[in-house]
C-alpha cells in the first residue's frame, strides 16, 4: 500500500513541487511588503460592509462647525470665549472633558479668566503635540497633568488605522494620548483600572478586555512602525460630517450649545469632547470610511472612537481587532496553496474529462467564496485574517497543477493515438477485415483526443483571461505609480513597486511560456508569417531588454544593415526568440559586459536557378561577455523545465523554458539554433532560418519608427479625445489615470451600447475597445461602428486579455486597426496611440 503511495507522489510530484514553490513565492512577496496595499483595502471593505454599530450614548462631541464660522465667530476663539464654553460644559457635571484645541499661548481677551476655569476644573484634559512640528499644552493644565497627546499614526496609504494610547517623547517620558486619558479617567469612576500581565508590559487587563500592543508585522503591516502603545481601532461607523448615515456619537455645534439649544443634563456622567469640525480648518484625516469622495474624518472623532473603544471593551466586552502570529499566517497561506493542488489533482484526474473540468470550475469558485466569507466572518467577531496572499497562492496553484494534468493527458493521449496506428499498419498486412475494426477503433480514439484538446484550448484561453485581467491591473498600477502620476513615492515605496512589478512580470513570464510550449508540444501552434522588416524588429528586441540592460551597466550594440530586404516569416514568434534570447545575455552578463546582437543575409543561390529565394539563409547572432557555459550542461540548455545544476541555477532565477521555445520554434521555421561558449568568457547563440525575400508593396502603409513618435508633443492645440471601452473598475482606473497624466482627455462606455452612443455624441480621436464585456461585446462594437461611414477612419486598438491562437484575427477583422493583449505595457499602448494618430494626421 505505501509503495502505491509513494508510486503516486513521485508521478505528481511536479505539481506537489509548484505548489510549495508558489507557497515560498507569496509568502516571500507578503514577507517585502507586496500585499501590504491589497490587505489594507480587505481591511477597509470589511469595515463598509460590517452592519452599522449602535451610537456610544456615554461620549457626545461639541464641535466648531462652518456654520459657527460663517455666522461670524473668528477663529481661533478667544480665551473669553473658551471659558464661558468650559463653565457651561463643567456645570452639567460630565466625568471628563477632553479640548482637542491648542491652547498653548493667550487669545485676549479673556485670557486670566480662562486660566482661572482650567485650574477650577479637575475633569478637564487638553492636549498637546510631541512628535514633528512639536505644540507644547497649556501651562495651567500641564502643571496638573491634565493634558494628553493628539498625534495620529497615518499609514503609508493616508488613512488611519491605529490608535496611539501612549508614547514615550524624546526626553523619555511616556505620555498617554488624548482618547485613551479620557478612558482611563471615566473607567477610574467605575473602579477599574488597568493591570499588566506581563513583564514587557505587552498587555493589559482592563475590566473584562484584555489589551495586546500592537506589532510591527500584525495583519497586513509589514515592518510597520511599532513605536508606542498602539492599538488596531474599531471603527464603530463613518463620520459624523456623513448626514446621510447613522453618526457613532451625539454632536452638537458650539452655537447650538452655547444658545441652550441642547437639553440641559446632556453632558451629565459623560464623556464631552471638544474640537474642529468645519472642513475649512482642515482638522480631517481619512479612515476605513473613506472611499472614493467619501467625507473625512474629523481628529476630535478618532479621539472618540479610540475613547470609545477601550470603554466599551472594558465594561461591554465589544471585540477588538486581533492579528494571527507570523507561523499562522504562513500556516494559513500553506493550506490554501495545498488546496489549489489538491483541486486541481481531483477534479481533472475522473475519466470523463467535462465532468472534472466543470468540478473544477464549481469547486473554484466555491473555495474562492469560502475564503472571502470566512474571512468577514472572522472579521465580525475581532479578528483580521489575510487574504490577498491565501488567494494568489490557492488560484496559483490550482492553475500550475491543472495545467500540469491537462498537458500529462495530452501527451498521454497523443501516446495512444501513436500506438493505434502502429497496430493498424500491423493488421492492414493481415486482415482488411482487421483493418476496417481497428479503423473504427481509431476514429474513435482520435475523436476522444480531439475533445480532449479542444477542452484544453478551451481551459488555456479561460485561465489566460482570468489570469492577465489582474495581472493587467496589477503591472498598470505599478507602472502608474513608479511614474508617479498618483503621487510621490519615497525610496522604500519605490522599491516594494519595483519587487512587485517583477514577480507580476515574472508570473507573467511563466504563464505566457506554459501556454506556448502546451500548444507546441501538442502541435496546435501554427506560424502566422507575412512580410516582416528587419530592423524595426530587431530595434524593438533591443528595446525591450534595454532598461534591464543600463540598469546592469551593460552596452548593448547593434550590427544590421538597413539594406537588408523584408521577410517571409513570423514577426511575433522571432521577436519571442530574439527576446529570450537577448534576455538571457543580460540576465548572465556581469556589470560593465557587453551583449551583441548581430543579422547576416547569405545569399547562397546561383545564377542558373530562377527560384533563389528558397536558398537564402538569415542569421541572427546574440553574442555576450557573460560567465559562459560549460561543455558538460551544453546538451541540457534546450531541455523543458531543466536548468543546468551548478551556481547558474543558485544564482540567477529562470523557468527553464526560454530556450526550450527558442528551438522549437526555430524548428517550426525550418531553421536550427546553436551555441558556442568558453567559461568566463562569454557565449554566442546562433539561429538560421532558410527565408524568402518579399518586395514591399508600394500601395501599403509606411511605418513610423517608434523612435520618432514624440508623446509630449501635442499634434495640435485641441486635447485629443480618447474613448476608453472596458467594464473593468480596477483596468479604467489605471488606463485612465496614466492616459490623463499624459495629457489625453478619456470618457469612458462600460459595454458595447454604451460606447456606440457615445461615438455617435460625440466623435473621438482613437478608441480603446476591450472584447469581453456584458451585453454587446467589443467584436460586435467595432463592427458597428465600422459599418458608419463616417466612423470609418476613427483608430481603434484593442485590449483584451483573450490571447489565444486566433484571437488577433479576429480582433483585426472586426474593424480593429491595433491589438494588444493584457496585461497591457501603458508604454506600449502610449507608443501605438501615438503612430495610429500620427498616421491618422498623414494627407492622403
Amino acid at each position: 500500500m505505501w509503495a502505491s503511495h509513494g508510486r503516486r507522489i513521485w508521478q505528481w510530484r511536479l505539481s506537489l513541487i509548484s505548489a510549495c514553490s508558489i507557497t515560498g513565492i507569496v509568502i516571500g512577496l507578503n514577507a517585502l511588503g507586496a500585499f501590504q496595499l491589497l490587505e489594507w483595502a480587505a481591511l477597509d471593505s470589511w469595515f463598509r460592509l460590517r452592519p452599522l454599530e449602535e451610537p456610544d450614548s456615554r461620549i457626545v462631541i461639541i464641535g466648531i462647525s462652518e456654520q459657527d464660522i460663517t455666522e461670524g465667530m473668528r477663529w481661533p476663539i478667544s480665551d473669553a470665549l473658551m471659558a464661558n464654553l468650559l463653565e457651561k460644559v463643567a456645570s452639567q457635571n460630565p466625568r471628563a472633558i477632553g479640548l482637542d484645541i491648542y491652547r498653548d499661548f493667550p487669545l485676549e481677551p479673556g485670557h486670566q479668566n480662562l486660566v482661572e476655569v482650567m485650574h477650577s476644573t479637575p475633569q478637564l484634559i487638553g492636549i498637546e503635540k510631541v512628535f514633528g512640528e512639536t505644540i507644547a499644552p497649556p501651562p495651567s493644565l500641564h502643571e496638573h497633568d491634565q493634558t494628553g497627546i493628539a498625534d495620529f499614526v497615518i499609514d503609508a496609504d493616508g488613512k488611519v488605522r491605529r490608535g496611539l494610547v501612549s508614547a514615550r517623547t524624546t526626553d523619555g517620558e511616556v505620555k498617554l494620548s488624548l482618547g485613551a486619558k479620557l478612558a482611563f479617567t471615566y473607567l477610574e469612576a467605575e473602579g477599574i483600572l488597568p493591570q499588566a500581565n506581563d513583564d514587557q508590559q505587552q498587555t493589559y487587563q482592563l475590566g473584562q478586555a484584555l489589551f495586546r500592543r500592537f506589532q510591527k508585522n500584525d495583519g497586513g503591516y509589514v515592518r510597520a512602525d511599532d513605536g508606542g502603545y498602539q492599538l488596531l481601532l474599531n471603527f464603530r461607523g463613518v463620520s459624523c460630517t456623513e448626514t446621510t448615515l447613522r453618526c457613532p456619537f451625539q454632536t452638537i455645534s458650539l452655537g447650538e450649545f452655547l444658545d441652550d439649544q441642547s437639553p440641559p443634563n446632556l453632558l451629565q456622567d459623560r464623556i464631552v469632547l471638544i474640537g474642529v469640525t468645519a472642513p475649512s480648518l482642515q482638522d480631517h484625516f481619512y479612515n476605513p470610511y473613506s472611499y472614493g469622495d467619501a467625507t473625512a474624518i474629523t481628529g476630535v472623532e478618532v479621539h472618540a472612537h479610540l475613547t470609545s473603544q477601550i470603554i466599551s471593551a472594558a465594561l461591554n466586552g465589544r471585540p477588538q481587532i486581533q492579528t494571527w502570529s507570523e507561523p499562522f499566517e504562513y500556516l494559513w497561506i500553506f493550506i490554501w496553496s495545498s488546496g489549489g493542488t489538491l483541486l486541481g489533482l481531483l477534479c481533472l484526474n475522473r475519466r470523463r474529462f467535462t465532468i472534472g473540468m466543470l468540478w473544477l470550475f464549481i469547486a473554484f469558485l466555491l473555495l474562492s467564496g469560502t475564503l472571502l466569507v470566512s474571512s468577514y466572518l472572522a472579521f465580525l467577531i475581532g479578528w483580521w485574517l489575510p487574504v490577498t496572499a491565501p488567494c494568489l497562492s490557492f488560484t496559483g496553484a490550482a492553475v500550475i497543477s491543472t495545467t500540469h494534468l491537462l498537458w500529462r493527458k495530452l501527451k498521454l493521449s497523443y501516446q495512444e493515438l501513436a500506438q493505434a496506428n502502429q497496430q493498424l499498419e500491423s493488421y492492414s498486412q493481415t486482415l482488411e477485415q482487421k483493418v476496417e475494426e481497428r479503423t473504427v477503433d481509431l476514429l474513435a480514439a482520435k475523436e476522444a483526443a480531439d475533445s480532449a484538446n479542444r477542452a484544453k484550448n478551451d481551459f488555456l484561453a479561460n485561465m489566460s483571461h482570468e489570469l492577465r485581467t489582474p495581472l493587467n491591473t496589477i503591472l498598470g498600477m505599478t507602472q502608474a505609480l513608479e511614474e508617479k502620476i498618483l503621487g510621490d513615492l519615497n525610496a522604500k515605496q519605490a522599491r516594494a513597486l519595483q519587487a512587485t512589478e517583477r514577480s507580476a512580470k515574472h508570473l507573467l513570464e511563466l504563464i505566457n511560456d506554459i501556454l506556448d510550449l502546451a500548444r507546441v508540444e501538442s502541435g496546435v501552434l501554427e506560424l502566422d508569417c507575412a512580410p516582416t522588416a528587419i530592423v524595426p524588429l530587431c530595434q524593438f528586441c533591443l528595446t525591450v531588454v534595454k532598461q534591464q540592460a543600463h540598469q546592469k551597466g551593460l552596452q548593448l550594440d547593434s550590427k544590421l544593415s538597413h539594406t537588408l530586404p523584408m521577410f517571409i516569416m513570423d514577426e511575433r514568434r522571432i521577436r519571442e526568440v530574439l527576446i529570450n534570447l537577448l534576455s538571457n545575455a543580460v540576465k548572465f552578463t556581469p556589470t560593465g559586459g557587453h551583449v551583441t546582437l548581430e543579422v547576416i543575409y547569405q545569399q547562397q543561390s546561383t545564377h542558373l536557378d530562377s527560384d533563389a529565394s528558397n536558398q537564402n539563409i538569415l542569421t541572427f547572432v546574440v553574442s555576450d561577455t557573460g560567465i559562459g557555459i560549460n561543455p558538460d550542461y551544453r546538451e541540457k540548455l534546450f531541455k523543458s523545465f531543466v536548468q543546468i545544476d551548478s551556481a547558474l541555477n543558485r544564482q540567477y532565477n529562470g523557468t527553464g523554458l526560454g530556450l526550450a521555445l527558442v528551438k522549437r520554434i526555430t524548428e517550426l521555421h525550418g531553421g536550427r539554433v546553436s551555441v558556442t561558449s568558453e567559461v568566463g568568457v562569454g557565449s554566442s547563440f546562433t539561429v538560421e532560418f532558410p527565408c524568402a525575400t518579399a518586395t514591399p508593396s508600394l500601395s501599403g502603409k509606411e511605418t513610423i519608427p517608434s523612435d520618432t513618435i514624440n508623446s509630449d508633443s501635442p499634434q495640435s492645440e485641441e486635447v485629443t479625445s480618447i474613448l476608453l471601452v472596458e467594464d473593468d473598475p480596477d483596468n479604467i482606473t489605471v488606463i485612465k489615470s496614466y492616459l490623463t497624466a499624459k495629457g489625453y482627455f478619456i470618457r469612458v462606455a462600460n459595454d458595447g451600447h454604451q460606447a456606440i452612443a457615445a461615438v455617435l455624441s460625440a466623435m473621438p480621436d482613437l478608441i480603446l475597445m476591450d472584447i469581453q464585456m456584458p451585453g454587446m461585446d467589443g467584436l460586435e462594437a467595432m463592427q458597428r461602428i465600422r459599418s458608419e461611414p463616417t466612423l470609418a477612419g476613427v483608430p481603434i486598438i484593442a485590449l483584451t486579455a483573450l490571447a489565444m491562437r486566433g484571437d488577433r484575427d479576429r480582433c483585426m477583422a472586426a474593424g480593429a486597426d491595433d491589438y494588444l493583449s493584457k496585461p497591457i505595457n501603458l508604454g506600449q499602448l502610449l507608443i501605438s496611440i501615438d503612430q495610429l494618430l500620427a498616421e491618422r494626421a498623414q494627407p492622403l
